[in-house]
């Protein structure tokens, strides 16, 4: 390679230049008339591929919410993403035809489809009716409207009647329902503080007709703490339990066991906190299921069933699976009986049976009769058997009223004016349900 000067600014350069590299002269000395082309021993590289695209992220089912309000897609727009999808379709059978001339909606709400979201098991199929009826959970405690002791319609705002001058049951202290095929009603009685009776009741089927009746009474165990809500709690669940059972076609016996199953957890699971043996929350059950042929009552305790047939006031026997007539008690109290109390009226007695978490059983005792003859079963605790246990005193005491409502309110004042040394629950229902009050 030989060297000459550039014509401009004679700086030296190389022949084969085109320009000059000091001022940039073009040379024309150099090969600068051809185009330049690159020496055949020197071939250019091929360019280098792309680099390979990367790939989207998949579709989500929502947005990221945009900050301060700034709408998504106009916030995506700007970060260079592709904008949402289009909402899905909307599934078959959940859509709704507009209105004539209406507008259709800027958005479509989806409604899930009528399948389970994964993991979610199917309800068990149901009838179009309702499938049972139950009293209020916590006890039927409605507003009242006249004076419970003299049905005068007035009562001032501090709760006092303004005919008697007496004093309205407030709370828990007064407790009363309705069905129709079933009443019931439970009072704090003259001297305890509280009311520790519990009941619930209901049906299933239609209360014109209905399959099952059911009723439940517990007496919370007075040495207990949180004995009224021991005996709600258990009220509510074994009726709920048991009304469940029923519907779902078992046989009363069993359903009987199960609902007593239910009401035993409840109770024991308010036991804690430090409480011992003592201090256990505890409580008497009793429950019964009447159908248009049969009565099955399962029971812990002392509260008791009672049979009481229309036409005849005779005391019967009544065992598992015999046919009853007249009046009976149903149940066998569950007690030991100790030595009479100072006024001589009663003997006291111990329970050797009951709902709680001290408890060395809780395996109910079951009966099944027949009854002969329609008739009324009794359900109460011994706020009212205390007074009126005796069958047939039972028998021409109820049989007197004309629906249940007014005989189980009757049977509560009986005890009220016979002292009403103890809490008191009543609940009566007729057989056969259908035929009405005997």
């Amino acid at each position: 390679m030989t060297t000459t000067q550039c014509p401009a600014c004679h700086e030296p350069v190389w022949r084969e230049d085109v320009f000059c590299e000091a001022c940039g002269e073009r040379l024309a000395t150099g090969p600068a008339a051809t185009p330049y082309a690159a020496p055949a021993a020197h071939p250019m590289p091929p360019p280098a591929p792309p680099p390979p695209p990367v790939p989207a992220a998949p579709p989500t089912s929502a947005i990221d919410p945009a900050p301060d309000g700034e709408p998504a897609a106009a916030l995506q727009a700007e970060r260079g993403a592709d904008p949402p999808p289009d909402p899905p379709a909307e599934p078959a059978g959940v859509a709704t035809e507009l209105p004539s001339g209406a507008d259709a909606p800027a958005r479509t709400e989806i409604v899930w489809p009528a399948t389970e979201p994964p993991g979610e098991a199917s309800p068990p199929a149901r009838g179009a009716g309702p499938r049972f009826t139950v009293t209020p959970v916590g006890g039927a405690i409605d507003d009242r409207e006249q004076c419970v002791h003299c049905a005068h319609p007035t009562v001032d705002e501090d709760g006092y009647c303004e005919q008697c001058g007496l004093r309205q049951p407030v709370g828990r202290e007064r407790m009363s329902a309705d069905l129709g095929v079933v009443a019931g009603v439970s009072d704090r009685g003259r001297v305890r503080d509280s009311n520790a009776d519990a009941m619930a009741f209901g049906f299933t089927g239609e209360s014109a007709r209905p399959d099952h009746v059911v009723a439940i009474v517990c007496d919370g165990v007075g040495s207990g703490a949180h004995s009224g809500q021991a005996a709600q709690d258990a009220a509510d669940a074994g009726a709920a339990e048991l009304l469940g059972c029923l519907a779902d076609g078992l046989d009363p016996r069993k359903a009987s066991t199960m609902a007593m199953a239910a009401a035993a957890d409840a109770v024991t699971s308010l036991a804690g906190g430090g409480l011992d043996e003592v201090d256990a929350p505890a409580t008497t059950y009793v429950s019964v299921v009447a159908t248009s042929t049969e009565v099955t009552v399962a029971w812990l305790g002392d509260s008791r069933a009672y049979w009481v047939a229309a036409g005849t006031r005779d005391t019967t026997a009544a065992t598992d699976g015999s046919v009853v007539d007249g009046a009976a008690c149903l149940t066998i109290d569950h007690t030991v009986r100790n030595s009479y109390l100072a006024d001589g009226t009663r003997a006291a007695h111990t329970l050797t049976r009951w709902l709680g978490a001290d408890s060395d059983g809780m395996d109910p005792q079951i009966v099944t009769v027949h009854p002969a003859r329609p008739g009324v079963v009794v359900l109460c605790t011994d706020g009212l058997w205390g007074y009126l246990g005796d069958p047939a005193e039972l028998a021409a005491e109820i049989l007197g009223h004309r629906d249940a409502a007014e005989a189980t309110l009757g049977l509560v004042e009986y005890a009220l004016a016979s002292g009403g040394r103890d809490n008191v629950a009543v609940i009566a229902l007729p057989f056969p349900a259908a035929g009405g009050w005997p």
